[in-house]
C-alpha cells in the first residue's frame, strides 16, 4: 500500500539492507539463509497478491457493459428498434461490433494505470479493454519493482526463482480477474482489444525481460476461445437468420450488412496477420453466410431493378465501412470482393435502365452487330424501322436523362457510388446511340432522308454535363 514515493523507499530500504544480510546468512548459515528466502517469497508474494486483487476487485465494480447476448450481426429488428420509436435505431446499426475511438486504449498502452481512488470518486463507468490495460500495467509496475528487489537480493540465477515464486499468484490474480469478466462477455470489440493488448504486453515484457511468457500464455487460454465462441454465434445467427423478423427491406443498406462489415473491419484491424481460422471466419464463412442472407431479403423487392439497388447498396456499405475503419482498404481481398460484387451490380443497373428506356434501340443494335460480326446480314435493314428508332431516341433522350438521374438519387444511398452509377448509364447511353448510327453508316452507302433526325453527340455530351458537373 501507501503512494509510490512510499512504497519506492520501503524497496530501497530494503535491497539497501537485506542484500548484506543475505550475503552474510549464505556465507555463515545457509538453512537460515533457505528459511529467509521462503519467508521473503510468501511475504512478498501474498503482499503483491492482495495489491492487485484489492486493485483489480475495484476495477470491476467499475465496468461499462457495451454488449449483451442479443449483439449478434443476423439479431432481429426488434433487438435494434429504438424505445422511442417503431424504427431501427441507427445508434444500434453497428454499435455492438463498431471500434470507433475505442482503439485509442491501444495508443495509451504506456500510460499510467488508472487511480482506483480517482475512478472511485468519479463513479467512472469504462469499458473492458481500459480496465484492463491499467490492471496490465499495474501488474507491470509491480512486477518491474519485484525485479529491482531480487536482483538487489539475491544471486543471479536464484533471483529469477525468487521473482517467478513471487510474482504467479499476483499474475494469476489478474488472470482470474481477466476471466471472470469475459467468461460470460459478448463485447466482441472489447474482447478483440484485450487480446491485442496481450500481444503488446507480450512484447513489452520480452523487450524489458520480464518473464511474463507464462501469465501471457494464460492470458490468452481465456481469451481466445471467447472470441471464437462469439464469432461462432455470429456466424450461427446469420446461419439460422429468418429474413421475415428482419425488419422491412428498402433500398438502403440492411442493418444486418453494416453490423457484418464492422465487424469485418475489426478482426481486419486489429489482426491484419491473424491466425488463418480467426480470419476465414469472418472473410469467408460469415461473408458467404451474409451474402445468402441478403439474397434472401432482395428478393423481397418488387423488381429485379430494385433487387439489383438493394444489393448494390448492400455491397457498397461493405465497402464504405472497410475504407472507414481500414483507411486505403483496396488492396484487401474482402474489399477487392465486394469491389467485383458491386461492380456486377452497376453493370446490370445500367443495363435494367437502358432497356426500360431503350428496349428496342439496345436490342436492335446487338442483334444487328451479332449478324454483322457473323455474315448473316441476309437481307437490307428496314428504312421505316431504323427511322422509327432514330425518331424515338430524337424525342425520348433528354426526358431519359432526366430520368435516370431522377432514379439514381432516389436509388443509391450512396453519393460516390450513386455518381459512379449515373455516369455509367450515360455513358452506356451514348455508347449504344453511336454503335446505332455506325450501323447506319455501314448498311446505307448514301446517307438516308432520316439522317437528320440524329441528335449529334455533342449534344448529347452538353446535356450529360449538366447533370454529372454537380458530382464532379
Amino acid at each position: 500500500g501507501g503512494t509510490a514515493a512510499e512504497r519506492a523507499l520501503r524497496r530501497e530500504r530494503l535491497t539497501r539492507l537485506g542484500g548484506p544480510l543475505l550475503a552474510f546468512l549464505a556465507k555463515r548459515a545457509s538453512p537460515a539463509r533457505a528459511e529467509v528466502r521462503q519467508a521473503y517469497v510468501d511475504s512478498a508474494g501474498r503482499a503483491l497478491h492482495a495489491l492487485l486483487k484489492a486493485y483489480n476487485d475495484e476495477l470491476a465494480k467499475h465496468e461499462l457493459l457495451l454488449a449483451n447476448r442479443h449483439d449478434l450481426v443476423a439479431v432481429e429488428e426488434s433487438a435494434v428498434r429504438s424505445t422511442m420509436t417503431s424504427r431501427v435505431s441507427l445508434a444500434k446499426r453497428g454499435d455492438a461490433f463498431s471500434i470507433g475511438e475505442r482503439d485509442s486504449v491501444l495508443r495509451d498502452f504506456d500510460a499510467p494505470p488508472l487511480r482506483a481512488a480517482a475512478v472511485r470518486a468519479e463513479k467512472a463507468k469504462l469499458p473492458l479493454e481500459v480496465l484492463f490495460r491499467s490492471s496490465l500495467k499495474r501488474l507491470r509496475e509491480a512486477c518491474g519493482s519485484e525485479r529491482v528487489v531480487t536482483r538487489a537480493l539475491f544471486e543471479p540465477g536464484e533471483a529469477e526463482d525468487v521473482f517467478a515464486a513471487v510474482t504467479r499468484r499476483a499474475a494469476a490474480t489478474t488472470v482470474d480477474y481477466l476471466e471472470t469478466r469475459t467468461k460470460d462477455g459478448h463485447d466482441v470489440v472489447g474482447l478483440a482489444l484485450v487480446a491485442k493488448l496481450c500481444a503488446m504486453g507480450r512484447a513489452d515484457a520480452t523487450a524489458t525481460g520480464l518473464d511474463l511468457a507464462r501469465f501471457y500464455d494464460d492470458c490468452d487460454a481465456v481469451v481466445w476461445p471467447r472470441v471464437r465462441a462469439i464469432l461462432e454465434a455470429n456466424l450461427e445467427s446469420a446461419r439460422r437468420a429468418n429474413p421475415a423478423k428482419l425488419g422491412g427491406v428498402g433500398l438502403s443498406p440492411h442493418y444486418v450488412t453494416r453490423r457484418f462489415a464492422e465487424l469485418a473491419a475489426l478482426v481486419l484491424a486489429l489482426f491484419p496477420e491473424a491466425r488463418d481460422d480467426l480470419a476465414k471466419s469472418v472473410t469467408e464463412s460469415l461473408r458467404d453466410e451474409i451474402l445468402t442472407l441478403l439474397a434472401k431479403l432482395a428478393r423481397e423487392q418488387d423488381s429485379l431493378k430494385d433487387r439489383v439497388v438493394f444489393l448494390a447498396n448492400n455491397y457498397d456499405q461493405v465497402i464504405t465501412v472497410l475504407d472507414q475503419r481500414l483507411g486505403d482498404a483496396r488492396d484487401l481481398p474482402l474489399r477487392r470482393f465486394f469491389d467485383q460484387l458491386l461492380a456486377r451490380q452497376r453493370d446490370a443497373y445500367v443495363d435494367a435502365t437502358l432497356d426500360d428506356g431503350l428496349g428496342r434501340l439496345v436490342a436492335f443494335v446487338k442483334q444487328t452487330e451479332r449478324h454483322i460480326a457473323n455474315n448473316a446480314l441476309a437481307k437490307p435493314l428496314d428504312p421505316a424501322a431504323v427511322q422509327t428508332l432514330a425518331a424515338d431516341f430524337a424525342a425520348a433522350w433528354e426526358p431519359l436523362l432526366a430520368a435516370i438521374n431522377n432514379d439514381v438519387l432516389a436509388s443509391f444511398s450512396n453519393f460516390v457510388n450513386g455518381t459512379q452509377v449515373l455516369k455509367q448509364c450515360f455513358t452506356q447511353l451514348l455508347v449504344y446511340y453511336t454503335r446505332f448510327q455506325d450501323i447506319v453508316k455501314l448498311a446505307w452507302r448514301r446517307p438516308p432522308p432520316f439522317v437528320k433526325d440524329f441528335v449529334s453527340t455533342a449534344t448529347i455530351l452538353a446535356e450529360i454535363k449538366q447533370y454529372t458537373r454537380s458530382f464532379s
